[in-house]
């Protein structure tokens, strides 16, 4: 009996541990992919504020016309659609991670869109397959409700992902 029980402590210190080195993953892949959106904001912020500063020189000229200013304009607002843009996705990105990470480190059963997770699923793992050949290609009805551990079957598809990408196209 005493060794079951040291036997199950350990099996249950591998799983953590396994856990842990998931969510190390994870959290690389995730800052990784994070980093292009935040990037391309600043890069569009920036863009911005020269634009800006190219109007207030407009309007310091002695003569300036309703084109250049308008030209200008457009550009500001095409320059800030971009920033919105990416500044929403990398919003989108944090709460997957959020939702990914809780579930992941917790065992604790919920309500939860199965839908959702297996995205939150394939989106941990982006930075690991873009550069290979696989195409994930998922197929779940809209608003399918579960209860369970979701942080367990994140698990089993981040292993069952990983395994055929290091296995099955090696």
């Amino acid at each position: 009996a005493d060794a079951n029980r040291r036997l199950k402590a350990e099996q249950q210190a591998v799983l953590e541990a396994e856990k842990m080195a998931s969510l190390g993953r994870m959290v690389a892949g995730f800052a990784h992919e994070l980093n292009t959106p935040v990037g391309v904001a600043v890069g569009a912020a920036s863009q911005a504020r020269e634009l800006v500063a190219e109007v207030a020189s407009l309007l310091d000229a002695e003569e300036v016309s309703e084109e250049d200013l308008r030209e200008r304009l457009r550009l500001l607002d095409e320059t800030a659609a971009l920033a919105l843009g990416n500044l929403r996705r990398a919003a989108d990105m944090v709460q997957s991670f959020k939702r990914t990470a809780v579930d992941q480190s917790s065992e604790a059963e919920r309500d939860y869109d199965l839908a959702e997770v297996i995205e939150d699923a394939e989106k941990a793992l982006h930075a690991e397959f873009k550069h290979t050949s696989i195409e994930i290609s998922t197929r779940c009805p809209a608003g399918l409700r579960l209860h369970g551990a979701p942080g367990a079957l994140v698990q089993v598809l981040t292993n069952l992902l990983q395994n055929s990408r290091i296995h099955a196209f090696a």
